[in-house]
C-alpha cells in the first residue's frame, strides 16, 4: 500500500542552479563558487553563466563571450569528477525577438545538463539595470512594456530552447 512520507521521512537535497561567475557578471571564479558549496552541505551545483548575443550579433557587457563558452564548459568539465557536489553545466540565455535561430546555433554544440532561458531586455532596453528607467515612464507606458516582457517570455517558453525560465519577477 502506498503511504505519503512526511516532511521529515523525505530524502533531503540541496542543489543550486542560477549561480554566476566571473566568466559573466559573478564576482567569484568557478573554483572559488566549488569550494564554498563543498562547506555549505550542496549536492548539486549547477553554473548558468550569462550568455547574452544581442540582436547586432555582439555580446553584451554581462556575458560570456562567445569565443569564451569552449574554456567555461571545459573549466567547469574539470570539476565534474567531485562526488559532493555534483556538478552541472548550464548556461543563462537572453531571448530576443527573433533569436531563436541565433541562440540554438550558439547552444548546439555544448553539453549543456540546463539551459535557462531569460528576458533582461525590451526592446533593446535593460529593464532589470535600475529604477531610472522606470521612473521617468507613465502608467500607460509601464503597462506597455509589462506587455512586450510577457509576450517575449511566452514566445521564448514556445521556443523549447530552455529547460528553466529565469526572473519572471523583473
Amino acid at each position: 500500500t502506498f503511504r505519503w512520507k512526511s516532511i521529515t521521512e523525505k530524502t533531503r537535497m540541496r542543489a543550486t542552479y542560477h549561480n554566476h561567475s566571473d566568466r559573466s557578471d559573478g564576482h567569484a571564479s568557478i573554483s572559488d563558487i566549488v569550494s564554498f558549496a563543498q562547506t555549505q552541505d550542496i549536492d548539486e551545483l549547477g553554473f548558468s553563466d550569462h550568455l547574452c548575443i544581442l540582436p547586432s550579433g555582439e555580446t553584451s557587457r554581462i556575458s560570456i563571450p562567445l569565443g569564451g563558452l569552449n574554456e567555461y564548459v571545459q573549466e567547469i568539465g574539470s570539476f565534474r569528477h567531485l562526488k559532493r557536489p555534483a556538478i552541472r553545466l548550464g548556461i543563462e540565455v537572453d531571448w530576443f525577438q527573433g533569436q531563436g535561430d541565433v541562440i540554438r546555433n550558439a547552444m548546439e554544440s555544448f553539453p549543456f545538463d540546463f539551459r535557462i532561458g531569460a528576458v533582461h531586455y525590451v526592446q533593446e532596453n535593460e529593464i532589470d539595470k535600475n529604477s531610472r528607467y522606470w521612473k521617468s515612464k507613465t502608467q500607460h507606458e509601464r503597462d506597455r512594456v509589462y506587455r512586450f516582457y510577457w509576450n517575449l517570455v511566452r514566445d521564448m517558453s514556445e521556443s523549447s530552447l530552455f529547460d528553466i525560465v529565469a526572473h519572471l519577477d523583473l
